[in-house]
């Protein structure tokens, strides 16, 4: 039962790592498209990087003490996979300049809200010190990643008025 306990968990951490170096080649693309602003999208995207760095830290904490871990019920590792997907269509459609700068500096607010709204911090519960601060600092980084966005896009709608 616990090795399946463990293998539950270590699943749903690959997903959300996979789900952090998948924004992190967004961002990436997005510094591509638009070399103007470049450091802005680059920075983004080492921060994902560093968030999927934390999630694999966060494995070698479960895989070495796998019953200090639980799996909240309610999280449905479905709803990361196609978020997944919807990225790497964005990845696609930036490849083909089919999008605006505007239209993906929404799409990666939505992005980072919906890494808010996935409550990162209650998809593994465990009362391990380190995991939760690795989980802090997603979570913080993807704060002020929503507020960087949000300045962005005002600057961007305010200058057109």
């Amino acid at each position: 039962m616990l090795k399946k306990v463990s293998e539950n968990i270590n699943d749903i951490l690959n997903i959300m790592e996979d789900f952090e170096e998948t924004a992190s080649e967004v961002y990436r693309s997005c510094g591509q498209v638009w070399p103007h602003d470049k450091e802005f999208w680059a920075d983004m995207g080492e921060a994902e990087v560093k968030h999927a760095q934390n999630i694999k830290r966060m494995k070698e904490l479960t895989s070495k003490r796998p019953e200090g871990f639980t799996v909240n019920p309610q999280f449905k590792s479905a709803a990361i996979k196609t978020a997944i997907l919807g990225l790497r269509w964005h990845i696609h459609r930036l490849g083909k300049n089919e999008m605006s700068e505007e239209k993906m500096l929404y799409i990666a607010r939505d992005l980072e809200q919906t890494i808010l709204e996935n409550s990162y911090k209650d998809i593994v519960r465990t009362t391990n010190s380190e995991f939760q601060s690795l989980i802090g600092e997603i979570v913080s980084d993807t704060v002020a990643h929503h507020g960087q966005l949000d300045k962005k896009i005002n600057s961007l709608t305010s200058s057109r008025s």
